[in-house]
Formats: C-alpha cells, structure tokens, sequence
C-alpha cells in the first residue's frame, strides 16, 4: 500500500526489542559496525512503502556488511552443538 511505510507504526517496545535482538544476533556474527547496522535496518523500515522492496534492500546491505549464510551456518552451529552439550549434560 502506497504511503504505508512498513515500520512507520511501531511501538517504541517493539522498536527497541528489534534493535536490541538483532543487535545480538549480529554480535554473535561477529559482525563489525553493529549499530550502523541495526540502524540501517530500522530506518529502511520506517523508510519503505512496499515489503518487498525493503527485504531485498536490507539483504543486499547486509550481505555487503558480511552478514552471508555461510557466516550464518559456520557461527550458529557452533553455538547449537554448545547448547546440545549443555543440555545433554
């Protein structure tokens, strides 16, 4: 819909939930520039009227940050073969 932008109606609890999680996320990456890019993210939300435009966006920005599924897969399966360990204990 023309004119409504995606994260144009947050509530600032969601909003900061969404920084803060995504912010995690990316420091587990071992991601440089964190803020800048929670940031980014943000405000192509509350920046974009169509959805599909904003995902494609944001995807191409964050693989150029180095957010790539191969970094994805190699930092996250270590951290479930950390957790699979923890609880099989």
């Amino acid at each position: 819909m023309k004119g409504n932008k995606i994260g144009k109606n947050w509530n600032p609890e969601i909003r900061n939930y969404i920084k803060q999680t995504l912010g995690h996320v990316l420091e587990d990456l071992d991601v440089s520039n964190v803020k800048g890019i929670v940031d980014y993210v943000i405000v192509a939300a509350e920046s974009f009227d169509s959805l599909e435009v904003y995902e494609k966006t944001v995807h191409e920005y964050l693989v150029a940050c180095g957010v790539t599924p191969f970094r994805i897969a190699e930092k996250l399966t270590g951290r479930a073969e950390l957790i699979y360990d923890q609880i099989k204990d």
